[in-house]
């Protein structure tokens, strides 16, 4: 019994794949593409950057809103949820760091083509 047993369960994960990707016609991605451009002022310590990122919705779904999940200013301040997170995990390199060592940024800005895109942060 158990051999034919074993040969039913060898065939049934031999056909699983098939299965599933016979199931799967509709399957979508969404594509990213990125461009960045930053230039170093190595005097001042400095970035200046951008970033370009198109986004191409290949859902059956028209998007109403779009996530980023950014911490622009992580490395500001010891005040930071970033800084608060570092500190409960025990880690205190960032915590003993220099004010210097630390980062931020200073200008955000959200467009779509042309147009500029109203944002707003998700404090949930």
């Amino acid at each position: 019994m158990w051999p034919n047993c074993l040969r039913l369960i060898m065939w049934l994960l031999f056909l699983m794949p098939f299965s599933t990707h016979a199931q799967s016609q509709d399957y979508w991605q969404q594509e990213v593409n990125y461009k960045v451009r930053v230039e170093l002022d190595d005097q001042n310590h400095t970035l200046e950057g951008n970033l370009q990122i198109q986004y191409i919705n290949n859902s059956p779904d028209q998007l109403e809103h779009i996530y980023f999940h950014l911490w622009p200013n992580a490395y500001k301040n010891l005040q930071t949820a970033f800084a608060e997170q570092k500190r409960e995990a025990g880690s205190t390199e960032f915590y003993y760091s220099e004010p210097d060592e630390r980062g931020s940024i200073n200008q955000l800005d959200f467009m779509v083509g042309d147009d500029q895109v109203r944002w707003y942060l998700d404090s949930t």
